[in-house]
């Protein structure tokens, strides 16, 4: 077994022993052999404060999923799809990081007073809403249909969040995020397309060339790039740097491996008395737009406590219908990112986090996600598939390095 393995099947032993048995009594267990990957992909760092629970202190959490060729034992796979449990959680939103040689850590530093990419606000008038679409029939899946928007609840709104998948099944479009650099960003250009089983993402980390006008506008040549495309259940991973690739079979999710959690089943009850956050498995393949078009942390970490926030307007941004949400951070969950207050601009149609800005205590930005040419179904670009040839002078590599 691989070290990656044995260290991802760690987290099991953490596991609740009611959950496990519950599985073990259902689905045969599987051997190593048959488990070609388990608790894969995203894996992202939160870093845990101590409140009076016995928390460690700094842990990986990934969308659950094991990987096997032999067709009988999906079922498996399936249920430990929906075994992803955090206690309480604490941990920092997911910035996924693409060097192990990681930028400085973050010190308490405010990004701008004043940032050109700030939330529309509500005092702003509000143009003509347009309506959802109608339930639609993608491929072999059948979309989930959004609530019309003048009658959507808190509930509403929360839910669809959780389960921006089955709202959607082609997107693309740009994601840019703060880094624990103050000085740097993540971007993420990227195209998915669920039921087709295709993904695309480039990745780059940027310097912000003007603090107090931080926008796609604002930003230095890459410093750093990472290419992942997906196909089917392989992925192939592209290091510009070195001029290499790889691939690597059975890395990706598909949507066939998303089995939908009932929204009731979505916040249990340890125990202990803590939160349980079941999160589902993340087929999107483009991680780090995945907080973007799959946003169940931060979804979680913010809108759980329906008392902390309010649904302030709805409006248009960049041609979609959205809410306007402002809220007060938990003070645990706050405290791990230095966020006081929030908004978010959620699409109304499929729950996909438009912009968002966390403010420190003092009003400055400290938090942010920003997207640009976000576009669905008809409107989405076609998902750019790996062809070596577009790599002439790439080599071939088991790893790679960067």
């Amino acid at each position: 077994m691989s070290e990656n393995m044995k260290r991802e099947l760690k987290i099991l032993e953490n596991a609740e022993d009611d959950i496990l048995s519950d599985m073990s009594s259902k689905y045969s267990p599987l051997g190593d052999k048959e488990a070609s990957r388990i608790f894969s992909m995203a894996r992202s760092k939160y870093k845990v404060r101590k409140s009076g629970s016995d928390l460690i202190s700094e842990y990986d959490i990934t969308e659950v999923d094991i990987y096997t060729k032999n067709s009988r034992y999906k079922s498996v796979r399936n249920a430990a799809a929906v075994l992803i449990l955090i206690a309480g959680l604490t941990g920092s939103m997911t910035f996924i990081r693409a060097m192990k040689k990681s930028s400085p850590d973050f010190k308490d530093t405010d990004i701008a007073e004043n940032s050109s990419a700030q939330i529309v606000t509500a005092n702003e008038k509000t143009p003509e809403i347009s309506q959802p679409a109608a339930t639609t029939t993608i491929s072999k899946r059948t979309l989930e249909k959004a609530v019309v928007p003048e009658s959507a609840t808190k509930e509403d709104i929360f839910y669809m969040m959780l389960n921006t998948i089955f709202y959607f099944d082609k997107v693309s479009g740009t994601v840019m995020f703060n880094t624990d650099d103050p000085n740097a960003v993540n971007v993420d250009d990227f195209q998915c397309s669920l039921s087709d089983k295709l993904s695309y993402s480039d990745f780059t980390q940027c310097y912000i060339t003007d603090k107090n006008n931080i926008g796609f506008d604002s930003l230095s040549a890459p410093f750093f790039e990472n290419i992942r495309c997906c196909n089917g259940n392989d992925e192939i991973e592209v290091s510009p740097q070195s001029k290499e690739y790889r691939y690597k079979e059975g890395w990706a999710i598909t949507i066939d491996d998303v089995i939908k959690i009932p929204d009731e089943s979505r916040i249990s009850t340890a125990d202990d008395g803590m939160n349980r956050y079941n999160m589902l498995t993340n087929p999107t393949n483009v991680l780090s737009a995945s907080m973007c078009i799959q946003p169940q942390e931060i979804t979680f970490g913010f809108l759980s406590d329906f008392d902390l926030w309010n649904i302030e307007e709805i409006t248009t941004f960049n041609d979609r219908t959205c809410y306007v949400i402002n809220g007060r951070a938990s003070a645990e969950y706050g405290a791990s990112l230095n966020v006081a207050d929030f908004k978010l601009l959620v699409d109304a149609q499929t729950g996909v986090i438009l912009q968002y800005e966390g403010y420190a205590s003092n009003g400055n930005i400290s938090n942010f996600m920003y997207t640009k040419d976000l576009q669905f179904e008809d409107k989405a670009k076609k998902v750019r598939v790996f062809d070596k040839n577009d790599f002439p002078d790439y080599a071939e590599k088991d790893e790679l390095e960067y």
